[in-house]
């Protein structure tokens, strides 16, 4: 596994684009931020409820990917993983 507990890549979001209620943005204490979104976007009602998280990245092949993710990647990943990701990036100036 490529991620480190304690070292989190998670960032609030500013409260305009919170308020969308349209984005994904998991709280977690380690680098694996894009997987948990995935992860929920798979199973939202039931994410943590049923399965445990490592359970989740198994089942999606999640666990096979090297975090963080970067932009760059998300093509790459498209394909391994067999899905379509919309990614839009903001940049607070």
């Amino acid at each position: 596994m490529d991620h480190q507990v304690g070292e989190s890549d998670f960032r609030l979001l500013p409260k305009f684009l919170k308020s969308k209620n349209a984005i994904l943005n998991p709280q977690n204490n380690d680098q694996r931020s894009f997987g948990y979104a995935i992860s929920y976007s798979f199973h939202p009602s039931d994410w943590r409820n049923n399965w445990s998280i490592e359970d989740r990245f198994i089942q999606h092949g999640l666990d096979k990917i090297k975090y963080p993710v970067h932009p760059e990647d998300i093509p790459m990943l498209e394909n391994q993983l067999n899905i379509r990701i919309n990614l839009f990036c903001f940049i607070d100036q």
